[in-house]
C-alpha cells in the first residue's frame, strides 16, 4: 500500500495499513493468526510474529514524508553513448 501511495493523491497512513493487515488476518487466519500489527507513536509500526513462546519483531515500518524525488531526464549529446539517462 505504501508503494501505491507514492506519487498519488491516495494516502496510505499506518492506520490504513493496520486495517489492511487485520482484514488479511481475518481472511487467512491460518497463515496470519500468530501475528500482530502495533502502531507505536505517530510514525512507527511493528509487525510481530509468535515463535514458540515468545514474540519476535519481523518488520518495523516508518512513515515518512517524501518532499521531492529525483527524476530521470533524457539529454542529447552525452559524452558516453551507453548512458542515455542521467539524474536531473
Amino acid at each position: 500500500m505504501a508503494a501505491k501511495s507514492n506519487g498519488n493523491d491516495f494516502p496510505a497512513p499506518l492506520e490504513g495499513l493496520q486495517y489492511y493487515f487485520l482484514e488479511q488476518q481475518k481472511k487467512y487466519p491460518t497463515a496470519n493468526g500468530d501475528m500482530t500489527f502495533e502502531i507505536i507513536g505517530e510514525h512507527l509500526a511493528h509487525i510481530d510474529r509468535k515463535v514458540g513462546d515468545s514474540w519476535v519483531t519481523v518488520m518495523i515500518l516508518e512513515q515518512v514524508e517524501i518532499m521531492e524525488v529525483p527524476t530521470l531526464v533524457y539529454q542529447e549529446g552525452l559524452a558516453n553513448p551507453d548512458h542515455e539517462h542521467i539524474l536531473n
